[in-house]
């Protein structure tokens, strides 16, 4: 997440909530649905509430009523943010919707560091460290629970905080239930081991939920759809992130289009018509369609074999299926009927990239860190390279490998998102690093053991003009500089809706 934000992992109140006998479960559904969950939302997002994930048990096959019918955790700049609230008319009011859906059995609890005991009805958080759960691949247990099994769960709880390999882990036990939610660290075997313990349970992984609209507090909508077993990382822009200067907009790492371009005519002719007109036109005419980052990279061209791409290119997208939906505007339209004119469309290739596993298929892209960013705003750094001359293309594929896979087992600190494409002759690779973060030393034990046609960090460009500004300069028409190497992060003029 983004260094200019931190938020403790002890300001988030861990919601277990019973359902009104008075209520019908199709009434319970419509209260969560149209009111009490999206309000959770509209009404304190300017009361300081960063993250907000909803589960809800109620209703599925052989649930005990001793465990609770809907779970949350709910995750604040600080614990005195939340107090702060109240003093606020719209923390009063939320807070009094409480009392029409839930029995006073319910309640909300900050969480203590875990240290080697467990307290029934005590919460706890189990990794010391800030983390952004909105933006996180989150898994969430509810289970029944014999409180005979106190030392096991001990011993399981203390074994997960030890390893380290989750990047978040909240817990409560309650008399007959309990309640996990764990960050990342897909691979630790915790969290499966609490579920073992358990004759009951339901295992969940929150789907990612924006608003369709900006204000829904004032506009016509009927609210969500909720059945039995949902559960819900709510999307919104953070009070935090509007007062930043852009506001973050993460998207998934499977979003991104992974462009290698061959070129049409001679190396003038390419540069001079991707700085003038394609590329202005793609940082214009596609952010209201879904595009979040564009990443445009020359390599040098001297010497440069034809094997090795003429230019490279990401272009993040708020999903695939943004992406397609996107040649049905006229303005996607407009900028994809470009590419005739410019490359040779028979050799030039696009795709999105899929989890790295075992090997590497040729001209497959692929992502290495299974999670959310924000590649615009953050510190990117682009490698093309080629195969060494006494180097065979087996050997140079499978050093690829090698070196993708360490970072999947020995993640760096500050990397927070990786793309690659290879075939048997050359390599395009992208890091996406926190601010400030070390990121030489990772891309230049690969680099010194290929030919490089490219290796530097994304220079951040803000489009001076709009579409319909006049863009000249001495009487002829301007544009992007495009040289050989480069590489640009164009800051684009991003929708800050989140929909």
């Amino acid at each position: 997440m983004t260094t200019q934000f931190k938020i403790p992992p002890s300001a988030v109140r861990i919601w277990r909530g019973f359902k009104q006998d008075s209520l019908t479960q199709d009434e319970f559904f419509q209260r969560l649905g149209q009111t009490f969950i999206p309000s959770t939302v509209q009404m304190q997002i300017k009361n300081g509430l960063d993250t907000y994930i909803p589960a809800i048990p109620c209703g599925m096959k052989g649930k005990p009523a001793t465990v609770p019918d809907e779970t949350a955790i709910l995750f604040w700049d600080s614990q005195e943010t939340y107090e702060a609230g109240f003093d606020t008319l719209a923390g009063r009011t939320y807070t009094l919707t409480h009392g029409g859906c839930y029995t006073k059995e319910s309640g909300a609890d900050f969480p203590t560091l875990y240290s080697g005991e467990i307290k029934l009805n005590s919460c706890y958080y189990l990794i010391d460290e800030s983390a952004d759960w909105m933006h996180g691949k989150v898994k969430h247990l509810v289970a029944d629970a014999d409180s005979s099994n106190i030392a096991k769960y001990q011993t399981i709880v203390s074994d997960i905080q030890s390893r380290g390999d989750v990047d978040g882990a909240i817990l409560c036990i309650g008399d007959d239930y309990i309640v996990y939610w764990q960050l990342n660290g897909e691979s630790d075997p915790g969290y499966d081991e609490l579920a073992a313990l358990s004759s009951w349970k339901t295992e969940i992984a929150p789907k990612d939920y924006s608003f369709p609209n900006g204000s829904a507090l004032w506009d016509k909508w009927p609210g969500m759809d909720v059945k039995p077993g949902d559960s819900f990382n709510m999307q919104f822009v953070r009070q935090f992130e509007m007062e930043m200067p852009i506001p973050p907009q993460p998207v998934a790492p499977d979003s991104v289009h992974v462009w290698r371009g061959y070129k049409k005519g001679t190396d003038e002719d390419f540069a001079d018509f991707l700085g003038h007109v394609f590329l202005p036109a793609g940082s214009l005419l596609q952010p209201n369609a879904g595009l979040h980052a564009f990443f445009p990279s020359l390599p040098s061209n001297d010497g440069k074999p034809d094997t090795v791409p003429d230019q490279t290119a990401l272009m993040f997208w708020t999903n695939q299926e943004t992406y397609k939906e996107g040649f049905n505007k006229m303005a996607v339209r407009a900028y994809t009927n470009l590419h005739g004119d410019l490359y040779d469309t028979t050799k030039s290739k696009s795709g999105f990239p899929v989890l790295l596993e075992d090997k590497i298929d040729q001209d497959q892209p692929y992502f290495l860190i299974d999670q959310k960013a924000d590649w615009m705003i953050s510190d990117v750094h682009h490698l093309v390279a080629q195969k060494s001359p006494d180097q065979a293309p087996s050997d140079f594929i499978e050093m690829i490998l090698n070196w993708a896979k360490s970072i999947q087992t020995n993640k760096p600190e500050g990397l927070n998102g990786a793309i690659l494409c290879a075939d048997d002759d050359y390599t395009v690779i992208w890091l996406c690093w926190e601010a400030g973060a070390d990121q030489t030393k990772l891309i230049e034990e690969l680099a010194s053991e290929t030919k490089v046609w490219l290796n530097m960090e994304s220079s951040k460009y803000k489009m001076p003009v709009g579409l319909w500004d006049n863009w000249t300069k001495d009487g002829k028409p301007d544009g992007i500089p495009q040289v050989f190497p480069s590489s640009l992060s164009i800051q684009l003029d991003r929708p800050t809706s989140q929909s």
